[in-house]
């Protein structure tokens, strides 16, 4: 049996040109979960941008912008939802997830163009 379980859906936000930057979700605290990315070092991306971030003397905004109660499947569908609906209106994601890696850039397009 699958259990339903609260998750957020939430964003990361460079607070110097206030892009979202990230889309994820966590059925933890959301600073618990700012904390957990602040620490992982094996998402080069991610780490890199935080790195930056840091060298400005800011971090990242992290912001809940939807929630479900339900599977990690049903919070997963959600997060996608999200992540295409950032990416539509122009943001530069670094989510790994929902995203292929090879054609990045023309999927982006590809989800900008699709009317």
């Amino acid at each position: 049996m699958k259990y339903k379980v609260h998750w957020s859906i939430y964003t990361l936000t460079c607070p110097i040109t206030r892009e979202v930057k990230y889309v994820g979700i966590t059925s933890g605290s959301l600073q618990k979960r700012l904390r957990e990315h602040l620490n992982d070092k094996d998402y080069k991306e991610m780490a890199q941008w935080i790195d930056w971030l840091h060298s400005q003397g800011h971090l990242p905004i992290i912001e809940q912008i939807d929630f479900i109660n339900g599977t990690r499947k049903q919070a997963e569908h959600r997060e996608s939802h999200w992540v295409y609906k950032y990416i539509r209106a122009g943001h530069n994601l670094i989510n790994r997830d929902y995203i292929p890696g090879a054609d990045r850039e023309e999927f982006f397009d590809f989800l900008r163009n699709d009317h």
